[in-house]
């Protein structure tokens, strides 16, 4: 009888343990979910970023030759406005 009982206990504990790591392996489940998401949304900011930054970068180097070509102009109208 005695033995019957552990093995009734046993079986339940079995049970409870089983059930517990349902439980656990659908939050892993869950979880590994939200970590594609999260990789997913970090790697499109990531690549948002990076375009602007190319751009900002293209709009400064244009800019930089915009003032160097002004500049040049300015030394050219002040050397002829010397020499007259």
């Amino acid at each position: 009888m005695e033995a019957e009982q552990a093995i009734d206990q046993l079986e339940s504990k079995v049970g409870q343990l089983e059930r517990v790591r349902m439980k656990q392996a659908k939050r892993i489940a869950t979880l590994k979910d939200e970590f594609s998401v999260k990789d997913l949304e970090i790697n499109s900011k990531k690549e948002s970023i990076n375009n602007t930054i190319q751009a900002l970068s293209s709009e400064l180097r244009t800019t930089k030759g915009a003032l160097e070509e002004v500049t040049k102009r300015e030394r050219t109208v002040c050397i002829k406005t010397l020499l007259v």
